[in-house]
C-alpha cells in the first residue's frame, strides 16, 4: 500500500520520512534513514517473557523530546493513524491521536493482567498486514521522553479497532516501566492483520519511535 510521505526536521537529523522496506518480504531495517511524524510482536503476559533479540538502533533518543509537539492526523480507517509495512520505521507523538482504548479493554481482551490508567491522554494505532507464509515481526518501541507502552492485537476478519466485545484471540502486551524500550514479537502463518498500539500511562503524551523488523520463519 502506498502511503503519503511526511517530513519533519528533528534535532541532529535532516528531513524525516516514513520509510518503506528495502525489498519485498523479510528485511533488515538498520540501513534505513530516520523517519517522520505520525508513523517496538508478542510476549503473552501470562507466560514468562522470552529474551528479546538484539534490537535495531533507536529511532529517537532523549535529545529529540522537544522536536515534535503533535503526531499529525489520524488517517483511518477508524482509529488507525496509518498503515505500515515490514521494514518501516516511524516517528510519532501520541498527542492528537485517538482515545478509544483503556485499561478495561486491555484486561477484557487478556492483553495484560496488570492494571494501569490508560483512559487518559491519546494513543496511536498502526495497521500491519502480513502476507501468507511463516514469518515473525519484531516490533520495537523507543519511548525516551514519557512512559508509553506497546500493545498488538491480531485482528479477525471484519475488525479494525477492537472493543471489549470483539472476538480477539491474541493480544500481546508487556508494559515496561518508565522510558525503557518496549518489544513484542508477532508470529504469523497464512497471512494475518495486526493493530499495533502505542499507549501512555496516566495521560502521558510524548514522542516515540517504532521499528518493524520482519523475517521469514516462526
Amino acid at each position: 500500500m502506498t502511503m503519503p510521505l511526511l517530513a519533519i526536521a528533528l534535532g541532529g537529523c535532516t528531513s524525516l520520512t516514513l520509510q518503506g522496506p528495502k525489498d519485498e518480504g523479510a528485511t533488515d531495517t538498520e540501513d534505513h534513514e530516520p523517519v517522520t511524524p505520525g508513523v517496538k510482536p508478542g510476549s503473552n503476559p501470562t507466560t514468562p517473557a522470552q529474551p528479546a533479540p538484539k534490537g535495531p538502533p533507536e529511532v529517537v533518543t532523549a535529545d529529540n523530546c522537544d522536536d515534535l509537539e503533535d503526531g499529525g492526523p489520524v488517517a483511518g480507517p477508524e482509529c488507525v493513524t496509518a498503515t505500515v509495512e515490514c521494514g518501516q520505521k516511524v516517528i510519532g507523538h501520541t498527542k492528537g491521536g485517538t482515545n478509544v482504548f483503556d485499561e478495561q479493554l486491555y484486561q477484557s481482551l487478556q492483553c495484560t493482567p496488570a492494571f494501569y490508567n490508560y483512559h487518559e491522554g491519546g494513543e496511536r494505532a498502526y495497521l500491519l498486514e502480513l502476507p501468507a507464509g511463516d514469518m515473525h515481526v519484531d516490533v520495537w518501541l523507543d519511548t525516551p521522553c514519557v512512559d508509553l507502552d506497546l500493545a498488538a492485537f491480531r485482528l479477525p476478519a471484519g475488525v479494525t479497532c477492537p472493543t471489549a466485545d470483539s472476538p480477539i484471540e491474541q493480544c500481546d502486551m508487556w508494559p515496561d516501566p518508565g522510558t525503557q524500550r518496549d518489544h513484542v514479537r508477532l508470529v504469523s502463518q497464512g497471512g494475518s492483520r495486526w493493530l499495533v498500539v502505542v499507549e501512555g500511562k496516566d495521560g502521558a503524551d510524548g514522542l516515540f519511535g517504532l521499528t518493524f523488523d520482519c523475517a521469514q520463519g516462526l
